[in-house]
């Protein structure tokens, strides 16, 4: 099998698809670094999963309390929409 199945594309292509997204949604703006970072640490707490094994994984405690914080307005604003 020769090239590619899919097309690459870049983190610039959806950063701005995901922007467009947040903007129509009416929740503040993220980059896909940050959504997938917030996902990990949010699933591993859900999990059981204590704060140091997750900042061994991240390879940064501050990590932790920068994307762990659950915003409740904007997950209600969401679910209402």
């Amino acid at each position: 099998m020769k090239g590619r199945v899919f097309p690459q594309l870049s983190d610039n292509y959806y950063n701005r698809l995901l922007k467009d997204y947040c903007v129509k949604a009416g929740v503040p703006v993220v980059t896909t670094h940050e959504f997938s970072r917030h996902s990990f640490i949010a699933q591993r707490q859900a999990l059981g999963v204590s704060n140091e094994l997750i900042a061994m994984a991240t390879d940064n405690l501050s990590s932790i309390d920068h994307y762990s914080h659950i915003d409740l307005e904007t997950m209600r604003t969401v679910i209402n929409k």
